[in-house]
C-alpha cells in the first residue's frame, strides 16, 4: 500500500511516518504540507490512501479532498484535523474516516493499520 500524509506541521509529519512505517503493509510513505505539494504527490504516486489535514500552508484541505475524488474516487482517505467544523463536508464526499486531532493519534494509527491489511487481503 501507497500512503501520502498531508499535513502543514513537519512535526506531526514526522511522528506519523514514523508511526505508518511500522505497518508492514505499507511500502511507501509519501508526504506533502500543502494543497499544491499534496495534489503534485497524489498525480506522481497514485497513493491507495491519503491522511489529510484540512488546514494547509496554502489552503484548504477540502480542495486536495474534492480533487481525489475528481480524479481518483476509489483512493480511501483519513482525515486528520484540529477543526471537527469539517467533518460533515468531509463525510458528503465520502471519506473513510473523520478524526480529531486532539484525541490523540492512537485511533487514527489503528484505523490506518486495519485499512492497510484489508488492502493487502483484496490485492491479492
Amino acid at each position: 500500500m501507497k500512503l501520502l500524509i498531508v499535513d502543514d506541521l513537519k512535526m506531526i509529519r514526522d511522528v506519523l511516518t514514523e508511526a505508518m512505517s511500522e505497518i508492514e503493509e505499507i511500502e511507501t510513505i509519501v508526504t506533502a504540507d500543502g494543497v499544491a505539494s499534496a495534489l503534485r504527490v497524489f498525480r506522481e504516486v497514485h497513493p491507495d490512501l491519503v491522511l489529510l489535514d484540512m488546514h494547509l500552508q496554502d489552503g484548504d484541505g477540502l480542495d486536495v479532498l474534492r480533487a481525489i475524488r475528481a480524479e481518483r474516487p476509489a483512493t480511501q482517505v483519513v482525515v486528520l484535523t484540529r477543526f471537527p467544523e469539517y467533518r460533515d463536508q468531509c463525510e458528503a464526499l465520502a471519506v473513510e474516516r473523520f478524526f480529531d486531532k486532539a484525541d490523540g493519534l492512537e485511533s487514527v494509527i489503528d484505523a490506518i493499520r486495519s485499512m492497510a491489511r484489508s488492502h493487502k487481503r483484496t490485492e491479492h
